[in-house]
């Protein structure tokens, strides 16, 4: 796929993402714009386009991540290990060159009291996390978040 090709768009309307993108199955890049009223756009990012450690720390401390190392690999993938948000933190800002990133982390989760956003109108009809939404049971999402690099 020759990604330079993809169609990037502002101002679509749910039928015409529908009709033009989604019923033909052609990949689009939707701008900025539609995720300006998400709450982790605002917190999650300093001014100057910088991680804010401090919100995501105040946010998520305390929850246990998995983090990739970029530089291991077990078997055909990463190594991965375990550690709490914090920990994971202060590698990030403070050791960059250890590539680690922070990956399949269910973020809602780890704060159910805080809604980093809501899917977009044309996602709405969201029916993976509403089998999980209705069975709690599961302990399920398909809601991840990844984090960090260099």
């Amino acid at each position: 796929m020759d990604l330079e090709r993809i169609e990037r768009r502002k101002g679509l309307s749910v039928s015409e993402f529908v009709r033009d993108f989604l019923e033909p199955n052609i990949p689009v890049v939707l701008d900025a714009q539609h995720t300006a009223s998400w709450p982790a756009r605002n917190d999650w990012v300093t001014k100057d386009g910088n991680p804010n450690y401090a919100r995501l720390l105040e946010l998520y401390a305390d929850a246990e991540v998995q983090v990739a190392e970029c530089d291991k690999v077990y078997f055909s993938d990463q190594q991965r290990t375990t550690m709490r948000f914090a920990d994971f933190v202060d590698k990030w800002r403070y050791a960059p060159q250890s590539h680690m990133y922070c990956k399949d982390w269910h973020f809602m989760r780890s704060n159910p009291n805080y809604q980093a956003y809501q899917p977009l109108a044309y996602l709405s009809n969201d029916w993976i996390n509403m089998y999980y939404d209705s069975r709690p049971e599961l302990n399920d999402d398909y809601r991840f978040c990844y984090m960090g690099g260099n």
